[in-house]
């Protein structure tokens, strides 16, 4: 699917959209998560339920990827770093959250996964971030693009859900050049959008 599926992602996108979106509601723990080195990219994964009401509808989050630089760009415009969030629902539909980081303030929520990223540790085993929770990824306000398209890795399997927020967080340079010193030109180019629709709420 990667080289022949026509619904591929990542893609560009337009700037800006006008509305918030009122359809999505977080209900993320904040114990439980294990960050990991996969081989190919810096992942999170849930031991605990955490979900995703996205229209009534009840998605698991499944795992977090982070991508440097962004996968998806915004009029035209790549970020240093996208945090890509996962989720899957019973009937095994999947549901991708993309966040854009740029470069800005210290983000002191980031903290516990910022020290986990900074210790000398084998990462492929995996190690538990205590009191942390990724709702500190969401940004205020949910303005989004929503376009059908695929996971960005291997076997770039198509019918995701992609909901791009187009309201970045920040992190400062030095916060964002830790992940870079894990991974940095992981992130898929752009696909061609093949007349898709987006929908911006």
């Amino acid at each position: 699917l990667c080289e022949q599926g026509l619904e591929q992602s990542p893609i560009e996108l337009p700037a800006k959209v006008g509305k918030v979106s009122k359809a999505l509601k977080f209900a993320y723990g904040k114990e439980g998560f294990v960050l990991k080195d996969n081989g190919r990219v810096l992942a999170i994964y849930p031991e605990e339920s955490s979900r995703l009401k996205n229209r009534k509808k009840l998605y698991e989050l499944e795992y977090i990827e982070f991508h440097s630089p962004s996968e998806h760009a915004l009029g035209g415009m790549h970020f240093p770093l996208e945090i890509q969030i996962y989720h899957k629902s019973r009937k095994g539909e999947t549901l991708a959250i993309a966040i854009m980081v740029k470069e800005g303030s210290h983000y002191r929520s980031i903290n516990p996964l910022i020290e986990a990223l900074s210790l000398d540790a084998d990462l492929s085993m995996g190690t538990l971030l205590s009191q942390w929770s990724p709702r500190v990824f969401i940004p205020r306000k949910l303005t989004h693009h929503r376009y059908m398209g695929s996971k960005t890795t291997p076997p770039c399997s198509e019918g995701v859900n992609w909901y791009v927020l187009t309201q970045p967080i920040q992190m400062s340079k030095a916060q964002i050049s830790v992940f870079k010193n894990y991974y940095i030109g992981n992130s898929r180019p752009l696909q061609k959008a093949n007349s898709r629709p987006i929908l911006g709420h």
